[in-house]
């Protein structure tokens, strides 16, 4: 396994608005993933280099809220595809459904984060 199948891949961090997961040890400066090496990593401040926060599954996890506002609880699950393995983050809410699946967990959990905050993706 790579570093970067930890993640979810460059597009879909670029969409992280700026101050969201600060904390973060990893992010995306141009020429690949790497560790964090700078106070603000959203912006050229302090850096050579733009660089977009880059977070785990699990930072991501910590992030979705086990239950909304309105009392609908958010359910994570692994799904197999027929031919290859997916996973899937799953949002049974009352009158819809938003499912996200990607081969990386960490990228179909922030695709259900970044919907949760109102982003859109391109």
């Amino acid at each position: 396994m790579k570093l970067e199948d930890l993640v979810p891949d460059l597009e879909l961090c670029k969409l992280i608005p700026i101050g969201e997961f600060a904390d973060t040890a990893l992010v995306w400066p141009s020429g690949g993933l790497a560790e964090r090496r700078c106070h603000d990593c959203k912006t050229t401040r302090g850096c050579r280099i733009k660089c977009f926060p880059a977070p785990t599954l699990t930072e991501i996890l910590e992030k979705l809220p086990a239950q909304l506002e309105n009392g609908e609880v958010l359910i994570v699950e692994k799904g197999i595809h027929l031919f290859s393995g997916y996973y899937f983050i799953h949002y049974p809410g009352i009158g819809k459904s938003w499912q996200y699946r990607d081969h990386n967990p960490a990228s179909a959990a922030l695709r259900l984060w970044l919907k949760l905050k109102g982003i859109e993706e391109k």
